[in-house]
Formats: C-alpha cells, structure tokens, sequence
C-alpha cells in the first residue's frame, strides 16, 4: 500500500540478463521499490537507442535515481552463444538471435583475440567482463542524460559480475575510459580510485618510540 500511494524512489537502475537464473532483486537482496529494473538477453543495449535507454532516462529524470549498475552474469547463455559465433563463424538460425549476438559481437571478438588458446569457459568468463563495459560505454555514448549526469560526478555508474553457481558478486568498477567517454575529468572518480595509504600515527622521534616499546 504504501508503495502503491506514495510512489517509489528506487536507489539504482540495474540492467541485467534475462536470464532466470539470475534474479536481481534476489542476488541485491532488495524488496518491491528499491531497484528499477531493466533485463535483456546478454545485459544489452541493442544499437545503443530505443526503450530501454529511455526507462533509465526516466528512472534518473523523474526518480532521481543516481546510480546505475550493470551486471553480467557466469555462464550467460547469450555470451557463451556468441564466443561459440565468432570462433565457427556460423551465423544464428533467425534474425533476432543475430541482433542479440551482434550487440555482444565486439567483447566476444575482444576475448577471443586476448585468450586465443585459452578454454571456451575462460574466453566466456572475459566476453563477459568485457560486455559489462561494452553496455556501460553505450549508455554514456547514447544517452545525454546519463553522460551528463556522470560528467557532473552525479551520476555513477558501475558494473559487476553475479556468479550464479555460487550467489557471489563480482564488483569490475566503472569503466576504464570513464574519462575519455564523458569528455571530462572526474575528481571524485579518481579519488575513490585511488589507493588508501594509511600513514603511522607513531611518533617519529627514537627516544618516544623507546617509550612507547
């Protein structure tokens, strides 16, 4: 009721797989109203436009939601499909599975060139790493609103891994060029980037530190 007469004010937009298997309010342990969700096969953004780049807009605009969390997940049957597509060079049997394997097509293409002799499952493991950024750099890419909004250090955007086998949830950051996709330099970015240094709070002196021993 009281999310039904007051509305929602979710704390993140989350795009995640459609894959049953990986249910986000479940694996973010959230109720009803904590997260707006946005799901395609592969966590992708097809041409980088459309509806679901325009839900987002809507979550951050109307909502003012100023987090977005993309997350992959292991064993994605539409990653696995498309390292499968590029090794074989065998196209999909219809039209839309080959749109679902073109948006993933570059982080495919990227993990195969990196792990030539490398297991199918560790090329899939990096394809989807990789394809997390790849949804990231097409949101800053695509959408005013979003790259504005992280140019103005209001906005974060990050991405993770969910490891279905296990429930455990890598967090891979925001994206490595996070920079260079804005056109901007992120002060508060490269501050929690940086490496905590701790200094000792021991005095220097010799005769204190003998006291002290």
């Amino acid at each position: 009721k009281a999310l039904a007469g007051g509305g929602h004010w979710p704390a993140a937009i989350v795009l995640g797989c459609a894959d049953s298997r990986a249910p986000v309010e479940i694996y973010f342990d959230m109720q009803p109203g904590d997260l707006f969700v946005l799901r395609t096969a592969g966590n992708t953004i097809e041409g980088g436009y459309g509806g679901l780049l325009g839900s987002a807009e809507y979550a951050i605009a109307v909502l003012k939601t100023k987090l977005i969390v993309v997350t992959g997940h292991t064993l994605c049957g539409a990653v696995t499909a498309t390292v499968k597509e590029v090794l074989s060079k065998e196209g999909m049997p219809t039209e839309n599975l080959g749109i679902v394997v073109d948006n993933i097509r570059a982080a495919a293409e990227m993990a195969v060139e990196t792990l030539p002799d490398a297991p199918l499952v560790q090329q899939v493991q990096l394809a989807t790493k990789l394809n997390v950024f790849e949804a990231i750099e097409k949101m800053m890419k695509h959408s005013t609103i979003i790259r504005d909004g992280v140019a103005s250090e209001e906005l974060m955007i990050v991405g993770a891994v969910y490891n279905i086998e296990d429930g455990s949830l890598d967090w891979v950051g925001p994206h490595p060029e996070q920079e260079k996709l804005v056109g901007s330099t992120l002060h508060v970015h490269r501050w929690r980037e940086a490496p905590y240094s701790r200094k000792s709070m021991l005095p220097s002196s010799p005769d204190a530190r003998a006291i002290i021993d």
